[in-house]
């Protein structure tokens, strides 16, 4: 089994949603899917279809000892493995757990009953969260995801110095606004910096991704013909490549 990573290193860039869509979109080409919530925020399975009222998930299921594969749910084409609901002492006692085992997540993908063609996708919240280290370790794909906005344009030396773990990590850009004149500026300004690792398909901003949550649907069934949906599918075929091609991560 593969394993593919999207982090980023500033909340809000759409991270969640965008390998949510991701899920989807493989699925969708054939390819079995595990997406794996590690964002305590609990997220991943609403952008899936999941109930916002399930508060199961892998972190209590590991804590009493049982394997995280049990936590899992089938939602949209995709294995959901949601992080589950947790009060914050439960959080910082599994953070404890995991500081010491950076290669925690890589033993838990080995043990996961899947067939060898699945792809796991890791949604893990910004770096440099434990979570996210977890992540680093166990992907064969690493990609960041990048909001060309005000943010990305002020922390841009942090931005730098927090990828030196994973230079060769591809940028995707997300929510890009060809219509902003601040935007377009923070789009050339990373592209100029960063040029050998820009991915060439750029998701656009669209409403369609918005609506198509708040009606608890795939934006590949509510709006198939979205500019969203068109990004969305190109970038998938872009990753699925990077996966396939790329070596396993030994365990």
């Amino acid at each position: 089994m593969k394993s593919l990573a999207i982090l980023s290193t500033v909340g809000g860039a759409g991270r969640t949603t965008v390998l949510a869509h991701m899920a989807t979109a493989f699925s969708r080409l054939q390819r079995p899917v595990v997406a794996i919530d590690l964002d305590p925020q609990n997220a991943l399975g609403v952008h899936l279809g999941i109930s916002p009222g399930h508060t199961d998930g892998w972190a209590l299921r590991f804590l009493a000892g049982e394997p995280i594969g049990n936590a899992a749910l089938w939602a949209d084409g995709v294995h959901v493995l949601p992080f589950g609901r947790v009060d914050g002492a439960t959080c910082l006692h599994l953070l404890e757990k995991l500081s010491h085992d950076s290669t925690w997540l890589l033993r838990q993908l080995g043990n996961l009953a899947v067939d060898q063609r699945t792809l796991a996708l890791l949604d893990a919240p910004p770096l440099p969260s434990p979570f996210a280290l977890q992540a680093l370790e166990a992907a064969n794909v690493v990609a960041a995801l990048i909001k060309p906005d005000a943010l990305t344009l002020r922390l841009i030396d942090q931005f730098d110095a927090l990828h030196a773990d994973i230079p060769a990590a591809p940028l995707i850009f997300n929510c890009n606004d060809p219509a902003s004149e601040l935007g377009s500026a923070v789009y050339d300004i990373v592209r100029d910096r960063f040029a050998a690792r820009c991915v060439p398909e750029v998701i656009h901003t669209d409403s369609a991704v918005a609506e198509a949550l708040a009606a608890d649907a795939s934006l590949f069934d509510y709006a198939p013909h979205s500019q969203a949906a068109h990004d969305m599918h190109g970038l998938s075929r872009w990753l699925l490549a990077r996966i396939d091609a790329a070596t396993e991560v030994p365990v």
